[in-house]
């Protein structure tokens, strides 16, 4: 027991590091077995294939914007993710603390940069990273009717009734059924991935 805490107790025995996606580990996976499987000198080609999945996971970005029914968060300039909702130490939280490589997430009231990307009023609160994309993060109907042709992506965060509007949403509805919404914020596009499909 004495032994198990002090390592428990060491600085820096848990490196938290952000997600690899999925091509990096099948990448590195084959490396692996291609360094265990073959017996002659070719088996050392495997390290290429390695570094080559590793460069994969170097250049993968992870989400600007993370959102379920009852969560959402957001990466600031700092390359950190600040939720934006008071329930900040549930799991799906952690996890995405995690993902992005940080221990938890942090909460955005503390937030003081004042180059933010998300800014906050009456209008509701509109994330922009500066490229020509941003955001709406709707609470009220008002949120949208003032905001919809000003915006690439409306996101519904509670449940009310809004007038048609001809800007891309993601309605609370679909939080609900489809569970995290993770969404890039790219110069050409906004890409969005959803963790449920259709059940």
């Amino acid at each position: 027991l004495y032994i198990t805490n002090v390592i428990a107790d060491l600085k820096y025995l848990i490196i938290p590091i952000q997600t690899f996606p999925a091509s990096s580990i099948i990448v590195i996976t084959l490396g692996l077995l291609w360094l265990c499987l073959w017996e002659r000198n070719w088996r050392f080609f495997g390290i290429f294939f390695i570094v080559l999945g590793i460069c994969f996971s170097a250049s993968y970005k992870t989400p600007d914007i993370l959102v379920s029914s009852d969560n959402s968060a957001v990466k600031e300039s700092d390359n950190l993710l600040y939720s934006t909702t008071r329930k900040n130490r549930n799991f799906v939280v952690k996890t995405w603390a995690k993902q992005n490589g940080q221990n938890e997430i942090l909460n955005y009231a503390k937030y003081s940069n004042s180059n933010k990307r998300l800014k906050c009023g009456d209008y509701g609160c509109i994330y922009n990273k500066g490229n020509n994309k941003s955001v709406l993060l709707a609470y009220k109907e008002e949120n949208i009717s003032q905001n919809c042709n000003n915006v690439d992506l409306i996101i519904q965060l509670s449940e009310f009734d809004y007038s048609a509007c001809g800007t891309k949403i993601i309605k609370y509805a679909d939080l609900e059924m489809h569970g995290t919404h993770s969404i890039w914020l790219a110069n050409s596009d906004i890409e969005i991935k959803r963790v449920r499909s259709n059940r």
